[in-house]
């Protein structure tokens, strides 16, 4: 008998946090500024998240009905007036579990390993010459020249940006799994302490991975494959300096 009373209390008092939480949420729909928030704020915008992307759960369900929420549209709405969303939040990436930012322990992990690390001297430098270009982001470059025996060269250098990663940072990247690209922007794999680290540009010596092709005349013409390196990257000049 005691149990049950116990159990019965218990339900009163869930119900009761059920109908302020929802009472509060109907009233920032209505337009009522979001503060004071209650102490369940956090758990409550996550079951909005759940229902704003057509995942709902039994809590969620229960939330939104208390407070007179129907649809999606509806919790999203409420997510934006709370400021938790933007109105133009990409719905897609929440529903397939995206993470858009990367946790701060990551963040500071990441610009550390920027700032410390250092490129070795090793022989195999090469400098950037002439007809080299390099991509927008710095991704790769292109150096297209002729060898001595006439022939047409290619090279490809890719930046190396694993060389910058290690501990919580690979754990992340690997998590993520790839760079995802939408229409608006791209949602990057590694932060941006590391890219910039890692990209390949004429004013500092980057490491870098390449690959050299030997092109036979017959094979493409040589002035439509430097057409293409200058149309695929913008054109580095004027510079010595090594990657």
């Amino acid at each position: 008998m005691a149990q049950q009373l116990q159990a019965a209390e218990r339900e009163a008092q869930q119900q009761e946090n059920l109908q302020e939480l929802a009472a509060w949420l109907r009233r920032v729909a209505d337009g009522d500024a979001p503060d004071p928030r209650p102490p369940e704020a956090e758990e409550v915008v996550a079951l909005l998240e759940a229902a704003a992307v057509g995942h709902d759960t039994a809590a969620s369900v229960a939330l939104m009905q208390a407070a007179h929420m129907h649809g999606a549209r509806s919790a999203f709405h409420v997510l934006v007036r709370l400021g938790h969303w933007t109105a133009d939040e990409s719905l897609e990436l929440h529903r397939l579990g995206v993470p858009d930012e990367f946790p701060q322990s990551v963040l500071d992990t990441a610009q550390q390993a920027a700032s410390q690390t250092t490129m070795p001297a090793w022989p195999g430098r090469r400098r950037w010459g002439a007809n080299t270009y390099v991509s927008s982001s710095g991704a790769r470059a292109y150096r297209f020249r002729r060898s001595l025996r006439g022939r047409g060269v290619l090279e490809v250098h890719l930046a190396v940006p694993a060389l910058w990663v290690d501990g919580v940072v690979q754990a992340e990247a690997a998590e993520r799994g790839r760079t995802v690209g939408i229409v608006e922007r791209e949602i990057p794999l590694l932060p941006d302490a590391i890219l910039e680290a890692s990209r390949l540009t004429a004013a500092a010596a980057r490491p870098a991975l390449t690959l050299r092709m030997r092109l036979a005349g017959a094979t493409l013409p040589m002035d439509r494959v430097a057409a293409w390196t200058a149309a695929a990257c913008d054109r580095v000049t004027g510079s010595t300096d090594r990657h």
